[in-house]
């Protein structure tokens, strides 16, 4: 390969702070909730929602207990609205469980 052959390199510097600022988008972090619903299977495989006791779509549920949240289950789960994800089931607003219990009798 002669010289004229050879791909060019070229170096790039850092990106300077000034520049990088204008490029952060800047978020507040979500805030902790705690919901209270009824769990039901979401349409695609694997997938739990949440609904409030008229039916209504409260979110889509990621990760916590399946035995706590299986179909059905009237329960309380505290987490965050992650607004930053999609989902495949897109039903509702991903809600990231952090905890989830049985909810009292006569609660809502």
């Amino acid at each position: 390969m002669g010289e004229s052959d050879k791909p060019e390199t070229r170096r790039v510097g850092a990106i300077p702070p000034s520049v990088l600022a204008r490029l952060t988008v800047t978020e507040e972090p979500p805030k902790p909730q705690t919901l209270l619903g009824v769990v039901r299977e979401g349409v695609e495989r694997g997938a739990v929602v949440l609904l409030d006791d008229r039916g209504g779509l409260l979110a889509q549920l990621m990760g916590g207990d399946p035995a706590v949240l299986a179909d059905g289950s009237r329960v309380e789960v505290a987490g965050v609205f992650r607004r930053d994800l999609s989902t495949t089931a897109q039903q509702g607003p991903p809600f990231q469980v952090w905890s989830a219990k049985a909810a009292a009798d006569g609660d809502g």
